[in-house]
């Protein structure tokens, strides 16, 4: 559901945003309720579905996109390729894997990857294991962790009255 609230809040930045997900997905029906605008597109047989290809060259040809931020790095296997005769819209690859212990150097991967303009991880530690497995430059990666909405998660004052009953003064810590 992390596409739905990006699209929402590029278009909460006043950026025309389109959500671009699966049809009946639950992702499309989050984006109905929300009243985002969207494209729903068959959910691609295999990695090399054609029809998925020509709806998103379809796609291109009639909205013009200036950049694509793709949620499934999967969803790679039809966007680079297509990318490549749009050199100016940039594409953007939101990592929600940990890999550890493989390495994607063939000449498929380079290709698939070549076309990527920035890979956006969550932490440091998940960019140096995607470094490591992944044929990405370091001047690729962007380091964005995921928000946290300071509306709804906000840090309680601390309970003076439980160190007091505990018999806690403030210099120690205390583990609850």
């Amino acid at each position: 559901m992390s596409s739905v609230k990006w699209t929402q809040n590029f278009h909460n930045h006043h950026y025309n945003s389109i959500l671009l997900c699966t049809k009946n997905s639950p992702a499309a029906k989050q984006a109905s309720l929300q009243g985002l605008q969207t494209i729903e597109i068959n959910q691609p047989k295999d990695y090399l579905s054609f029809q998925t290809r020509r709806d998103l060259k379809k796609i291109i040809e009639l909205y013009q996109p200036k950049a694509f931020f793709n949620h499934l790095t999967r969803d790679l296997w039809h966007l680079s390729p297509i990318l490549k005769k749009y050199p100016n819209i940039q594409l953007f690859n939101f990592a929600r894997m940990f890999i550890r212990g493989v390495k994607k150097h063939d000449w498929f991967h380079r290709y698939i990857y070549s076309r990527l303009d920035t890979m956006i991880a969550l932490s440091h530690i998940q960019k140096s294991l995607l470094l490591e497995a992944l044929p990405i430059p370091d001047i690729k990666y962007a380091v964005i962790p995921n928000a946290v909405d300071t509306e709804k998660f906000q840090p309680r004052p601390a309970n003076k009255n439980i160190r007091q009953d505990l018999g806690v003064t403030n210099d120690n810590q205390l583990l609850v």
